[in-house]
């Protein structure tokens, strides 16, 4: 099975005029779904010294997340977001609002 934008890839591909048209396409593809990955692998190292140091404030993130979540729920439960909404729409200048 496989998703719509390798079904659209397959179908230029195989309506290209050449096969190297086609393979180019897939190429493409491939590298697209496989370069974040080459890119994560290198990073790795990386990570795992910045989550040794950032370990010990987690508990905190946590919380902090927890509270946000807390306080995200009852603006929606109140339908108080839809009012923040309003505001913040309020704040936003004309010519930004023209181009939404």
């Amino acid at each position: 099975m496989c998703g719509p934008v390798l079904g659209s890839i397959l179908t230029l591909a195989g309506a290209a005029q050449t096969v190297g048209e086609g393979t180019l396409l897939l190429a493409a593809y491939a590298a697209g779904l496989g370069v974040p990955f080459l890119l994560s692998a290198l990073a790795v190292d990386r990570f795992l010294v910045f989550f040794g140091r950032f370990r010990p404030f987690l508990p905190v993130v946590d919380r902090v997340a927890g509270l946000l979540l807390v306080g995200v729920g009852l603006l929606l439960a109140l339908n108080y977001m839809t009012v923040l909404n309003a505001y913040f729409i309020s704040l936003t200048p004309q010519w930004l609002l023209e181009r939404l």
